[in-house]
C-alpha cells in the first residue's frame, strides 16, 4: 500500500511538470516532494525501531525485499528526525506560499510587497532550525519544559498555516464570479483538502521523538507498536484512507493542469493552421483579383458594346448581365477583404477606451446587419484597454454568431454586457439558441470551420475574432448547453484605473 501511494504522488508531480509551465509548478513539486520525503521517513523509522509486526510489514509494504531494503537503510536517528522535520515544515511553508499565490488578494499584494514573501516564510523557516537535531540539543538540552514549548510553538504554527492555506482556496473559490473559472478552481481546492488531510496524519507524529525519546514529549499513536492482528485493521483503515485521497488528489490535479494545457495546445494548433492557411490564402487571393480585373475589363467592354447594339431587347439582356457580374465581382471583393484582414498580422493600438465608446461602436455595427429588437446592452462604467475598433469587430462577429443561432427560437434573445471583475475585464455575449453541438466544439475557432452555407460563410468570424483578443492579452471562452443557449466570454486584463 505504502509504494501505491508514493508512486501516485510521483505521478502527481510529473502531471503537474508536463502540464505546466516550469514556474508554476516549481511549489507543488517542493510540497508534494517534501510529503513523500515525510512518509518515506515515517515508516523508515518505525521499521528501525521494530515497530512494526510481520503482519502489518506485509500490509503496508506488500513484501519482505522492500521492508527488508529499508530496514537496513545505512541513515542514523538524527538523519532520519531532520528528513523528517524538512519534509514536515517543507510542505506547511511549500504549501502555504502556493496558497498565497493562488488567492487574488494576496496574489496582488505581494506582487508589489515581494519582500512579504521572505517575511511570511520567516516564522516556519526559523522553527525548522530550532527543531534540528544539532540545534535542539544543544540549546534545549535537559531543558524539558522550553522543549515542550517549542514542541507545542511548532505545532501551532503547522495547524495555523495550514488553516490559513486551506482558508485562502476555499474563499478564493467562493470570491470568483465566473463559473468556469470557478469550476476550474474548485478542482484545485478539492485537491488541496484532500493533500492536507493526508498531510496531518503523517504530521501530527512528532519528529523530535526520533532522535530524543523522552517520554514528557513524544507525541504519536498508540496503535503503531501494537500486535499484530490488533493493529492490522487500524492500519486498512488508514491506508486505505490514504490511498483513496491520493487519488482525489491526483485526479483533481490532473483535471485542473490539463485544463489550461489543453487550451494552450488547441490555440498552438489554432495558430499553426492560420498560418498555413494564411499563405494558401495569399495565393488564392491573388489568383481571384487576378481573374476578378480581368471579368471587370470585360465588363466594361460589354457596357460599351451595349450601347451600340440597336435591339432593345438583346440591349436588356446584356445590360442585365452586365450589372449581375459587377454584383457578382463586388461581393467577391467583399469576401477576398474579409480573407485578407483574417489572416494579415493585425496591428493594434491598445488605448484606455470608455466603455460606453465601445459599446456604441458594436452596435453601431451590429446595426448595419440587423434591425431585431433582440439585441439588449448593458456596461459597468470604466476603462477598457483596447483598439475600439478592432476588438468592437470581434464583439460583432460574436453577436453575429448569436443572431444567427436565435433564428429559428419563439422568443430570441441576445445580450452583450460589459463588466469588470476584480482581474479582468469581461464581456459576454449571450443568446437563448439552441446552443453548440459537442461535435462543433473541438473545431469551431478553426479557419474555414463553418456549420452555415460554405457559398457565402466561409468560417472565419471566431478565428479572426479570437486573433484580435489574442492581440488584446486576452482569451476567448464559452459555456453552452444544448437547448438553452450559450454565453461567449471575452477576457481582458483589468486597466488599473477600472473599479
Amino acid at each position: 500500500m505504502l509504494i501505491t501511494i508514493l508512486l501516485m504522488m510521483v505521478v502527481t508531480c510529473i502531471t503537474i511538470v508536463i502540464f505546466s509551465k516550469k514556474l508554476k509548478a516549481l511549489l507543488p513539486i517542493l510540497y508534494y516532494s517534501s510529503f513523500i520525503l515525510l512518509l518515506g521517513t515515517f515508516f523508515i523509522y518505525f521499521l528501525k525501531i521494530g515497530g512494526f509486526p510481520y503482519v502489518q510489514k506485509k500490509l503496508i509494504f506488500g513484501g519482505q525485499f522492500l521492508f527488508r531494503y529499508l530496514t537496513n537503510v545505512p541513515m542514523s536517528f538524527n538523519v532520519l528526525g531532520s528528513l523528517m522535520i524538512f519534509g514536515r515544515m517543507g510542505f506547511c511553508l511549500f504549501f502555504f506560499v502556493d496558497a498565497l499565490n493562488h488567492n487574488y488578494h494576496t496574489r496582488t499584494y505581494l506582487k508589489s510587497h515581494r519582500y512579504m514573501y521572505a517575511i511570511v516564510s520567516i516564522p516556519l523557516t526559523v522553527l525548522t532550525g530550532l527543531v534540528l537535531p544539532s540545534v535542539f540539543s544543544q540549546l534545549f538540552a535537559y531543558e524539558y519544559a522550553s522543549q515542550r514549548t517549542v514542541i507545542t510553538i511548532v505545532d501551532i504554527a503547522i495547524y495555523l498555516h495550514l488553516s490559513v492555506s486551506l482558508g485562502l482556496y476555499v474563499y478564493e473559490y467562493f470570491d470568483i464570479k465566473l463559473s468556469f473559472v470557478k469550476k476550474q478552481h474548485g478542482t484545485l481546492t478539492i485537491a488541496m483538502i484532500s493533500l492536507a488531510i493526508q498531510y496531518l496524519f503523517f504530521a501530527s507524529f512528532e519528529p523530535i521523538t526520533v532522535y530524543q525519546n523522552y517520554s514528557s514529549i513524544r507525541i504519536g499513536y498508540s496503535f503503531l507498536t501494537g500486535s499484530g492482528s490488533q493493529a492490522v485493521p487500524y492500519w486498512t483503515a488508514i491506508l486505505s484512507l490514504c490511498i483513496f485521497s491520493t487519488l482525489v488528489t491526483l485526479f483533481s490535479t490532473w483535471k485542473y493542469y490539463k485544463y489550461d494545457y489543453d487550451r494552450e495546445k488547441k490555440e498552438f494548433v489554432i495558430k499553426d493552421k492560420i498560418d498555413s492557411a494564411g499563405l494558401s490564402s495569399s495565393i488564392l487571393i491573388h489568383g481571384f483579383k487576378n481573374q476578378l480585373l480581368s471579368s471587370e475589363i470585360l465588363c466594361n467592354r460589354l457596357g460599351q458594346e451595349i450601347h451600340q447594339i440597336e435591339d432593345e431587347r438583346l440591349r436588356s439582356t446584356l445590360s442585365s448581365l452586365q450589372e449581375k457580374l459587377s454584383g457578382a465581382n463586388a461581393f467577391m471583393r467583399e469576401r477576398l477583404e474579409i480573407l485578407y484582414q483574417s489572416f494579415i498580422d493585425v496591428n493594434t493600438k491598445l488605448v484606455p477606451v470608455v466603455s460606453e465608446t465601445l459599446i456604441d461602436l458594436i452596435s453601431e455595427k451590429v446595426a448595419k446587419k440587423t434591425q431585431q429588437p433582440v439585441i439588449t446592452y448593458t456596461c459597468e462604467h470604466g476603462i477598457v484597454i483596447a483598439d475600439a475598433q478592432l476588438l468592437s469587430e470581434a464583439v460583432y462577429n460574436l453577436v453575429a454568431n448569436a443572431l444567427e443561432a436565435v433564428e429559428k427560437v419563439q422568443h430570441p434573445k441576445v445580450a452583450v454586457d460589459v463588466k469588470f471583475l476584480r482581474a479582468r475585464t469581461l464581456i459576454s455575449i449571450s443568446d437563448n439558441g439552441l446552443g453548440i453541438p459537442k461535435t462543433v466544439r473541438a473545431r469551431m475557432f478553426m479557419p474555414f470551420n463553418t456549420t452555415k452555407n460554405s457559398l457565402t460563410n466561409w468560417g472565419l468570424g471566431l478565428c479572426y475574432s479570437q486573433m484580435i483578443v489574442k492581440k488584446h492579452l486576452g482569451e476567448i471562452r464559452y459555456e453552452t448547453k444544448i437547448g438553452e443557449g450559450t454565453v461567449m466570454y471575452i477576457s481582458l486584463p483589468k486597466y488599473k484605473g477600472s473599479t
